[in-house]
């Protein structure tokens, strides 16, 4: 399963993300819509994100992605505007 987004912010990504999920996200902020993803995405074990056409810095953290080591497995694609988008995320 995977889940594909020209979304230029948080908020729509997580949206987007959740819906593709089957995830309804009633929680209101943006932290209480990460920690829904982040629940589903554990459950679910997602293989394959892709966030196209990036303009500014993205944590991914804060959409509800998590990468540490161990904990599921899946690739995530980043496609940028400019270079210097992904020097600032590192």
């Amino acid at each position: 399963m995977g889940f594909a987004t020209q979304q230029k912010n948080i908020g729509e990504i997580q949206l987007g993300l959740a819906e593709s999920l089957g995830l309804k996200v009633n929680e209101e902020t943006s932290t209480g819509r990460a920690h829904a993803i982040r629940y589903r995405l554990m459950v679910k074990k997602i293989n394959i994100f892709v966030i196209d056409y990036v303009r500014q810095r993205l944590v991914l953290e804060e959409i509800g992605i998590l990468y540490e080591s161990g904990a599921i497995g899946f690739t995530i694609t980043l496609t940028l505007c400019n270079m210097n988008v992904f020097t600032d995320m590192n």
